[in-house]
């Protein structure tokens, strides 16, 4: 498999977990199975489980953000 979809991989399964089971649920462990990768790759690929975290969270803003902007071009609720 290719580095990139591996990478990609592992930043979807940590989104996903976060938001399915939240932040303390996305262990190192957890995230590897549901990404099908090695524990060490989260490592090579993010530097820490910090720095994924991270990521995971910025892909999540990003979401939310983009949601809110098209939200906000329904009508008020009244």
């Amino acid at each position: 498999m290719d580095r990139t979809r591996t990478k990609e991989r592992i930043l979807n399964a940590t989104v996903e977990i976060i938001q399915s089971h939240g932040l303390q649920n996305a262990t190192v462990r957890k995230v590897a199975a549901r990404a099908k990768a090695n524990g060490a790759a989260i490592n090579y690929y993010f530097g820490s489980k910090n720095n994924l975290v991270q990521a995971a969270q910025e892909v999540i803003l990003k979401v939310r953000d983009k949601t809110s902007a098209i939200e906000g071009y329904r009508s008020p609720v009244v």
